[in-house]
């Protein structure tokens, strides 16, 4: 019986790569990859100057961010957190700083 070629597909994929040498692969797949990822960079680095979402989503981690470093340093601040997931209205971040 001949094998339906979706079948095992995730496993034989992963045993290839897994046995994949770099010395395997051809000098021409090497230099397309690299030309891949370079095109890629390039453009990674200029939308994130030329974007009209970069201003938004650099303001949404940095938020993030100072969001994490409150919850990791503050109890506190982690207990109304999670309170307030089961409510409708979120804490201000002012509550979540302030000192007991």
């Amino acid at each position: 019986m001949s094998e339906n070629i979706g079948e095992n597909i995730t496993r034989r994929l992963a045993e290839h790569v897994a046995t994949l040498r770099y010395e395997d692969i051809p000098p021409s797949v090497i230099e397309r990859v690299k030309l891949f990822v370079a095109d890629f960079v390039g453009i990674a680095v200029r939308a994130a100057y030329d974007a009209a979402s970069t201003p938004p989503m650099i303001a949404a981690a940095e938020a993030l961010e100072k969001t994490e470093s409150v919850l990791r340093s503050s109890p506190r601040a982690a207990a109304l957190l999670r309170r307030s997931r089961r409510s409708s209205t979120a804490p201000s971040v002012t509550r979540w700083t302030s000192t007991p």
